[in-house]
C-alpha cells in the first residue's frame, strides 16, 4: 500500500490506490466491450459469403423461394446450431486446427483433411465467380452499358431493340471458349492469379488480420446492401412473391431437403472448418453457446433478406439457375429496366466484398493448418497453394461451367454431408 510521510507520521493514501484500481477495472471494461463488438462485427461478416448471398437465392430460384426458405430454416436450426456449438467448443477446447483437434483418434485425422481439401475446392470455384464480377466491374466502368460485345441490335415497330440477353452475354464474353475469344479467357487469368495473391495478403498474420479484414467488409457489404434494396427493389414483387407461397408440395420431394441441408452446411462455415479454427482464435474468449446462436441468427436473417433482395431487384418470374445465376440477374434487370451503369456496378461491387469475405474464411483454417505444420514458413508454402489456386482455377475456367457446377453440385454436397456424419458420429461414440 502507498504512503506518503509528512510531518507528523505516516497516513495510508488508500484514495489514491482506489482511483487507481477504479481507472484500470474501467480501462479492462472498455477494452473487453470493445473486443466483444469486433468479434460480433466478424461473426456478421462470415454470413455474408457467398453461400449465402449467391448460392443460396440461385437454389431458392429452382425449388421456391418460402419453401426453400423454409427447409433451410428448419435445417439451420436442427442441424446446423448443434453442430456449430460442437465445433466451436472443439475448437476452443483443443486450440487446435481442424486435423489437429482429432490427434487423440488417428483415424478420424482424415476428416480434417476432408475438410481442409472441401476448403480448398470451394475457393476454387469461388475465385471464378470473384474473377467474374470483377471483370465486368472494370469492362463496365471503362465503357459503355449495356457492353458493346453484348448488344445485337433489332428493329422493332419502337425502335431499334437489343436482343442478346444476359447470359448470351456472358457466354459470348469472359465465358467464351477459348478457341472463339482467347482475349476473354486471358484477362480472366491475370485476374486470378492477382486475386490469389492479393487477398491472401489479408491473412498475412492470420487471426489479427482476418480480423482487420472481416470488420472493413462488414460495413461495405452493409451499405451496398442497403442503397440497392432501397432503390431498385420493387414491392409488387415482393409483394407476389409471399402470396404465392401456397405451392407447399416441392416439400415431398426429396432433392430440397438435400439441397437445404447443404446449404445450412455451407452457410454456417461447417463444412470448411473455419469454426475450428475460429473456436481457438477468434472466439477464444467468448461463450460458444452464444455465439453459436448468434451464428445461425445472422444466417437465417441474412439468407431470408438475401433472396428478398434479388428477388425485389429483378422484377422478372423466369430467372437463370445457372451456375452465375445472380450475376445474370444484375445485368439482365440492368438492362431491361435501362438502369445507368452505377448500379450494376454496386451489385458487382456486392458480390465482390462478398467474395472476399469467403475466400477469407476458407483459406483461414488451410493457413492455420500451414503455421502449425511449418511454422514461420507458412507463408512460402501460402504462396505455392496460391500458385497452385492459380492454375487449377484457370484449368477449371477454361473447361466451362460445367466442371464448376459439378464441384458446386455434386462434389461439394457429398464432401460436406460425409465430413459432417464423420464429425457428429466420431464425437459422440469417442469422446
Amino acid at each position: 500500500m502507498a504512503v506518503v510521510s509528512r510531518r507528523f507520521g505516516v497516513v495510508p493514501c488508500a484514495r489514491v490506490d482506489s482511483q487507481q484500481g477504479r481507472s484500470l477495472q474501467n480501462g479492462w471494461t472498455v477494452r473487453r466491450i470493445l473486443h466483444s463488438i469486433k468479434t460480433q462485427i466478424c461473426t456478421i461478416a462470415i454470413s455474408f459469403t457467398l453461400f449465402n448471398t449467391v448460392r443460396l437465392p440461385r437454389e431458392a430460384f429452382k425449388y421456391g423461394d418460402i419453401p426453400y426458405l423454409v427447409t433451410y430454416s428448419f435445417w439451420l436450426l436442427a442441424v446446423a446450431l448443434p453442430t456449430t456449438l460442437l465445433q466451436l467448443a472443439m475448437g476452443q477446447l483443443s486450440q487446435q486446427d481442424p486435423v489437429g483437434v482429432w490427434r487423440a483418434v488417428p483415424i478420424l485425422r482424415g476428416v480434417g483433411h476432408l475438410k481442409i481439401l472441401t476448403s480448398y475446392i470451394c475457393c476454387i470455384y469461388s475465385m471464378i465467380y470473384i474473377a467474374l464480377s470483377a471483370a465486368y466491374m472494370i469492362w463496365i466502368a471503362k465503357g459503355t452499358f449495356p457492353l458493346k460485345d453484348c448488344t445485337k441490335l433489332h428493329l422493332t415497330p419502337n425502335g431499334y431493340e437489343n436482343k442478346m440477353n444476359a447470359s448470351e452475354c456472358f457466354n459470348s464474353t469472359f465465358l467464351a471458349p477459348f478457341a472463339e475469344q482467347p482475349q476473354y479467357l486471358g484477362v480472366m487469368a491475370i485476374l486470378i492469379f492477382v486475386l490469389w495473391f492479393f487477398v491472401p495478403i489479408m491473412l498475412y498474420r492470420l487471426r489479427k488480420t482476418l480480423r482487420i479484414a472481416l470488420i472493413i467488409c462488414t460495413p461495405i457489404i452493409i451499405v451496398i446492401a442497403i442503397l440497392l434494396f432501397t432503390f431498385l427493389s420493387d414491392s409488387f414483387t415482393l409483394t407476389t412473391m409471399l402470396e404465392s407461397c401456397d405451392h407447399w408440395s416441392i416439400l415431398t420431394h426429396p432433392y430440397i431437403w438435400q439441397s437445404a441441408l447443404v446449404q445450412a452446411l455451407l452457410s454456417s462455415n461447417i463444412v470448411s472448418g473455419y469454426l475450428i479454427s475460429a473456436g481457438g482464435t477468434v472466439y477464444r474468449q467468448s461463450d460458444v453457446r452464444w455465439t453459436a446462436i448468434f451464428v445461425t441468427i445472422t444466417n437465417l436473417v441474412s439468407a431470408w433478406l438475401s433472396v428478398f433482395m434479388w428477388q425485389s431487384i429483378s422484377g422478372e418470374s423466369n430467372k437463370d439457375t445457372s451456375f452465375v445465376s445472380i450475376l445474370v440477374l444484375i445485368y439482365q434487370s440492368s438492362v431491361s429496366q435501362k438502369r445507368s451503369k452505377e448500379w450494376p456496378l454496386l451489385g458487382f461491387g456486392l458480390v465482390l466484398a462478398s467474395g472476399i469475405v469467403t475466400v477469407l474464411a476458407l483459406l483461414y483454417p488451410i493457413y492455420d493448418k500451414l503455421h502449425r505444420l511449418a511454422g514461420d514458413h507458412w507463408r512460402l508454402f501460402a504462396c505455392a497453394s496460391s500458385a497452385l489456386g492459380t492454375a487449377l482455377t484457370v484449368t477449371v475456367l477454361a473447361q466451362g461451367l460445367d466442371v464448376t457446377s459439378l464441384l458446386d453440385e455434386l462434389v461439394v454436397p457429398v464432401l460436406a454431408v460425409f465430413t459432417t456424419l464423420v464429425e457428429i458420429v466420431g464425437f459422440v461414440f469417442i469422446y
